[in-house]
């Protein structure tokens, strides 16, 4: 089964037509194009795409030059165990420590970073499930997420 190759395991919740991208990746020097993808699984450029940025989103594969056309799955993508925690985050680690959550002005703050940058860190983090995000606009804030409570003890 394709799940179960080994370089399959840690994309556990990625779809079946993903999982068969990977494994045509694998066969073919961890590179593919939205068309390979497209004709390997018989769905149309919409559906490709938004698999594909699914990937990309996971950081399980990148462009391999900018408004290139080709995708490749990085081989220094950490197969075994959890990703790292990001730099970043660990500099923000003391104000969650103190406060119980984060907002966008103390990513901003604490990193010198735009409005946009915070929010696309912030974004980052609750998918690697460090943070989860809590109401919306202005009392919009960030508590600790499942992968990250060991952190503030």
């Amino acid at each position: 089964m394709l799940s179960e190759a080994k370089h399959l395991r840690p994309f556990a919740g990625l779809n079946r037509n993903q999982i068969r991208l990977l494994a045509y990746a694998h066969e073919h020097g961890n590179r593919f194009t939205s068309r390979a993808y497209q004709k390997l699984v018989g769905v149309d450029l919409y559906t490709a795409s938004r698999d594909i940025k699914d990937l990309i989103r996971k950081r399980i594969v990148r462009l391999t030059k900018p408004k290139g056309r080709i995708y490749e799955v990085p081989v220094d993508l950490e197969p075994r165990g959890e990703p790292a925690v990001p730099q970043e985050f660990i500099a923000v680690l003391p104000v969650l420590r103190q406060q119980g959550f984060l907002r966008n002005e103390d990513v901003r703050r604490v990193l010198g970073a735009s409005r946009a940058k915070a929010l696309r860190l912030m974004r980052r983090w609750v998918d690697l499930e460090l943070l989860v995000p809590v109401g919306k606009n202005r009392s919009a804030h960030y508590e600790p997420g499942r992968k990250m409570r060991h952190l503030l003890g």
